[in-house]
């Protein structure tokens, strides 16, 4: 299970730009980004006590297709290397964040000034520790509200804001290495990012 997530974002991709073959000049964007991600909280066994990811650094990219007018389709993948921090119980405990989402995507504006919103749908992948053994993969929910301002008739600036809901079940779930050191509780965790890019248009 652990390399389905991007076997499929490989996939869902190969599907996205072989369906462009016939596409309009500008129908296919690639945008790669970069921001920072707020992660969420988290719980740590050993006292109960709350823990943090903090904000971090990440980066990725998205594909979408023009289906109609002011309507996309488009794939996201992002990635943060984070610290979870546990307090005074040990040093900052590395893990991996991966996003692997796809949706719709709704324009309005001018050709000049476009403001957008997504619904995706797909997963989240915590990996902890180095080597990324016993990865917990999330189905996740994502809602984004964003701008893309042209810089010319293929490029544009792409500026967002994303949220999103982590669904961890009526228990939670644990993040495991060797040994369980970190929990979600609740039903769901909620994190968000912020990110600037260049849209390329194809």
């Amino acid at each position: 299970m652990r390399s389905t997530p991007g076997r499929c974002a490989l996939l869902g991709l190969a599907v996205l730009l072989a369906s462009a073959t016939g596409a309009t000049a500008g129908d296919v964007e690639l945008s790669p980004f970069f921001g920072v991600q707020f992660a969420g909280s988290f719980a740590y066994p050993v006292n109960g006590g709350p823990s943090s990811s903090g904000i971090g650094l990440h980066f990725g990219g998205t594909a979408n297709l023009a289906v109609a007018e002011n309507w996309r389709v488009e794939l996201l993948y992002s990635r943060q290397e984070a610290g979870l921090e546990n307090g005074k119980a040990a040093p900052p405990f590395a893990m991996k964040l991966e996003r692997y989402m796809a949706g719709i995507q709704e324009e309005k504006g001018d050709p000049r000034t476009r403001f957008f919103g997504d619904f995706l749908l797909g997963v989240s992948r915590f990996a902890p520790g180095r080597n990324g053994r016993d990865a917990d993969t999330l189905f996740t929910v994502g809602l984004s509200l964003g701008l893309k301002q042209a810089l010319s008739d293929r490029i544009a600036l792409r500026l967002e804001g994303r949220g999103f809901f982590v669904s961890v079940g009526s228990y939670g779930t644990t993040i495991c290495n060797g040994g369980c050191v970190f929990f979600f509780s609740g039903s769901g965790l909620w994190q968000g990012d912020v990110s600037a890019g260049v849209s390329v248009a194809f």
